[in-house]
């Protein structure tokens, strides 16, 4: 679902699929940053976007799915 984007096209509200298979997701939201909760014990945070491994990351830009 979405349109694929590459990092360096990413605006803020953009989702990023981790790994692979893809198991993460986190939002972009500029500036090379990324908001995501890492797991269910721990709080959102921020972090970079390039924090996580980058195989299988696809970034997609969602527009009108709600």
């Amino acid at each position: 679902m979405g349109t694929r984007v590459s990092t360096d096209q990413m605006q803020p509200g953009d989702l990023v699929f981790y790994y692979n298979p893809i198991s993460h997701v986190g939002m972009y939201i500029g500036a090379g940053q990324l908001v995501h909760a890492a797991n269910p014990s721990k709080p959102v945070n921020i972090t970079s976007v390039y924090s996580m491994p980058h195989h299988g990351c696809r970034p997609r830009r969602v527009a009108g799915a709600l």
